[in-house]
């Protein structure tokens, strides 16, 4: 019996349920957690379209970013970027409303831009104080509508 993975949907306003399956390439059977690897695929919004960045354990395989083109006939694009060694071995946050990946580090963060390829590190002041800082959960583009509905 073959195995697929889709991403969940839900509407709030309407209630329902919708589902989009993910391309076959990006999935990745890890019998560890029985099914698709466990956090294997993050999701994040690219540039209004939803984005998924597939996790690599290896430093020299590339950023590759899937963008779903068509959620109704589950067309995905999928796009590969070589990164600079300074952030391969970084986690991987989000992308910005510029277009840049987010990557983050204890006490700092690096915004690379895919198409002119720089880099721009932003150091977080007053971190360094914390003791878990490992466990620190960062999101890009977070708001919170406090407006009942």
């Amino acid at each position: 019996m073959g195995k697929s993975s889709v991403i969940v949907c839900f509407d709030v306003r309407s209630e329902k349920f919708s589902f989009i399956n993910l391309d076959k390439d990006m999935e990745r059977y890890d019998p560890f957690c029985n099914g698709y690897a466990c956090g294997y695929l993050t999701l994040f919004n690219y540039k209004g379209k939803l984005g998924i960045r597939q996790n690599t354990r290896k430093d020299n395989i590339p950023l590759v970013l899937w963008v779903i083109e068509d959620a109704q006939r589950y067309k995905w694009f999928k796009q590969a970027y070589e990164l600079p060694p300074l952030i391969r071995r970084k986690w991987f946050v989000g992308m910005t409303g510029a277009g840049e990946i987010v990557w983050y580090w204890p006490c700092c963060f690096y915004l690379y831009n895919l198409e002119r390829e720089t880099c721009t590190r932003v150091n977080i002041q007053g971190f360094e104080e914390l003791e878990h800082r490992r466990t620190t959960h960062i999101f890009v583009d977070y708001v919170e509508n406090l407006k009942l509905m």
